[in-house]
């Protein structure tokens, strides 16, 4: 996980993409850090969600 206070001092940044290498500005840097968290924990609340589903359908399959 990149840390956003790693970056606070200069004002582009290299982020490797396989062979190539683009800069990002700081601005662009904390937005995509920003939504990444979001996505993260949305997709971790999905799919506990989803555990709780197949769990309790495997539970009203074993009743039957």
């Amino acid at each position: 996980m990149i840390l956003f206070s790693q970056f606070t001092l200069k004002k582009s940044y290299s982020l490797p993409r396989g062979k190539a290498e683009r800069t990002i500005d700081k601005e662009t840097l904390a937005l995509y850090l920003h939504y990444r968290r979001k996505l993260y924990f949305n997709y971790c609340i999905l799919g506990h969600y989803i555990d709780i589903v197949f769990e309790s359908i495997q539970l009203l399959n074993k009743k039957k």
